[in-house]
């Protein structure tokens, strides 16, 4: 079911590219790898080394011409272990937002699909069998009235539909309406203030979830200016269980900070503190300014059905010029779930990765993450600590040798959950240049009300 969907995705794409194809920006890369692991069951006392062969094809397409926009991540991996430590698998993720302009600045139609991962059980060990892939489709129109050259109020409506990889324990399967209104008023050319209502009708597929009905209101601001960007937006939100359980609200408020200091560093801040659910993770950034969703590769498969209260926030430098790049982070976030408690955690991230230019064909990378978390429920503690160094010499513009060393360690107040895993791999790469550019934006743009 998922693949007839992305296929379905797919072509609905490259027909909208090629009407509207000589603004389009495509980026391609293949690769193969072979990568040895000193512990791939990631296990206390049982170290199990395996050899894992790799191949993979990624695609990029940014198109921005007047009647199709898109922008689309699109990524498939093939596994095979030596030893058998695994089955061969496969991996496939994919972000596309797509926006057809029937009217100029009056009507267009969105299509978007968003396909990720979550984990079997969050508390568990990472390994591939530990995985549950999801999906979400999302159609449907956008209204734009121009009520004078300062004031805008656009309606929108979606269909959505979120389906989980056949399994026992995929329970969340659901269809959603989704309503939208908002009335913005222009103060300046990057200056507005905007009233928003959101309305979502949601329709499980199984009994193990209650419908819901759920409303949205909130102010939002946005302001940009050659040094300063930001966006915030407050308000509240209201569900309602159609089969009798308590119903839940919560404030929203959600806020993102870019300062950009000079052409080459910039500072950002994040901090959202609402009510969510997975299907509007996958979906976070067809409406929303902050940078991209935190959570959905921590919400295990029997808890995608239900709402939990996400508290996070996250600061961020980016260092960028010809010779590199350097982005240091640190994220906190909170789960709480509203009906399961089984899942709760608390999150902090510090994260650190360099890349710069040895020579004109030499060029190197170093990245570090350490994430300490505590699973609520059971009190266990787990710090998890990433170091990773990678080489790389250029072939041809295209065509790179890639290699890397790597460690992956964990200490648990559970002793269970210790372990180290000593990596090193080599491999080669087809990547074009747009592969190579920063990591693709949100839909959402500040911009003048008479754009629309």
């Amino acid at each position: 079911m998922l693949l007839r969907v992305n296929q379905m995705a797919v072509v609905v794409v490259l027909a909208f590219v090629w009407v509207d194809g000589y603004a389009m920006d495509l980026g391609f890369e293949a690769g193969y790898s072979l990568e040895h692991h000193s512990n791939v069951r990631y296990e206390a006392n049982n170290a199990v080394e395996e050899t894992v062969h790799r191949t993979y094809a990624g695609l990029r397409l940014i198109e921005l011409g007047p009647i199709f926009e898109s922008r689309t991540d699109a990524r498939v991996s093939d596994f095979a272990y030596e030893n058998d430590a695994y089955a061969a698998g496969r991996v496939k993720t994919l972000e596309t937002l797509n926006t057809l302009w029937i009217i100029p600045r009056s009507l267009n139609f969105h299509i978007d699909d968003h396909l990720a991962y979550v984990p079997v059980d969050s508390t568990a060990l990472l390994t591939p069998y530990n995985q549950q892939q999801i999906n979400l489709l999302s159609l449907g129109p956008v209204f734009f009235i121009n009520i004078s050259p300062i004031d805008v109020l656009q309606l929108s409506y979606r269909y959505e539909k979120y389906n989980e990889e056949s399994d026992a324990s995929s329970t969340a399967d659901n269809k959603r309406n989704y309503y939208s209104g908002q009335y913005v008023h222009q103060f300046a050319r990057d200056n507005e203030l905007g009233f928003n209502y959101h309305y979502k009708e949601t329709d499980y597929k199984s009994a193990a979830y209650q419908d819901q009905d759920r409303g949205d209101w909130f102010i939002s601001y946005a302001y940009r200016s050659p040094t300063d960007r930001y966006y915030t937006d407050v308000g509240q939100t209201n569900i309602s269980y159609t089969g009798g359980l308590e119903n839940s609200g919560a404030a929203r408020v959600n806020l993102e900070y870019i300062r950009q200091i000079n052409s080459a560093r910039a500072l950002r801040f994040t901090y959202r503190t609402e009510l969510s659910d997975v299907t509007q993770e996958l979906g976070y950034s067809q409406n929303v300014a902050t940078s991209q969703p935190i959570v959905v590769n921590n919400i295990q498969v029997s808890h995608t059905g239900d709402v939990f209260k996400i508290v996070a926030a996250r600061i961020e430098y980016l260092f960028s010029d010809s010779a590199g790049g350097l982005r240091l982070s640190i994220a906190d976030e909170k789960i709480n779930y509203t009906l399961q408690t089984t899942a709760d955690e608390k999150r902090t991230t510090y994260s650190a990765a360099y890349s710069t230019n040895l020579s004109d064909t030499i060029f190197v990378g170093a990245t570090y993450t350490y994430l300490d978390r505590i699973v609520r429920t059971t009190g266990r503690n787990d710090k998890l600590g990433n170091v990773r160094l990678s080489l790389g010499y250029r072939i041809s513009p295209v065509v790179s040798l890639r290699g890397y060393v790597a460690q992956d360690k964990s200490e648990s107040s559970d002793d269970t959950y210790n372990y180290i895993d000593k990596q090193f791999g080599i491999g080669i790469v087809y990547q074009t240049e747009t592969m190579r550019s920063s990591e693709m934006s949100s839909r959402y743009i500040i911009r003048p009300v008479s754009q629309y």
